[in-house]
């Protein structure tokens, strides 16, 4: 964990954006090949599998929140840094 809190990956900042962009979730679902494992997948076409660590970090940092019927979905703290991104794009 060399990343200091509030740091953001390219990767994750990339993420963020996707799901600000198009209103996409975060999915849940059972490993294919790995038992008692999941596999995080964003909504998609094609399908990403994420790594567990950047979904928990954006979690902890409170970027995405779990959603009453199970996905991960944006908090307001994650669409404000995916605007943030999407104006340094531009400029």
């Amino acid at each position: 964990m060399g990343r200091k809190l509030g740091e953001l990956t390219r990767g994750m900042r990339a993420l963020l954006h996707e799901m600000a962009a198009d209103e996409r979730s975060i999915f849940i679902q059972k490993h294919k090949r790995k038992w008692m494992e999941v596999s995080y997948f964003v909504n998609s076409f094609p399908i990403r599998n994420l790594r567990v660590s950047m979904v928990t970090t954006l979690l902890e940092l409170g970027m995405i929140r779990v959603h009453p019927r199970g996905h991960f979905v944006l908090t307001t703290r994650g669409q404000l840094e995916a605007s943030v991104t999407e104006i340094r794009k531009h400029t």
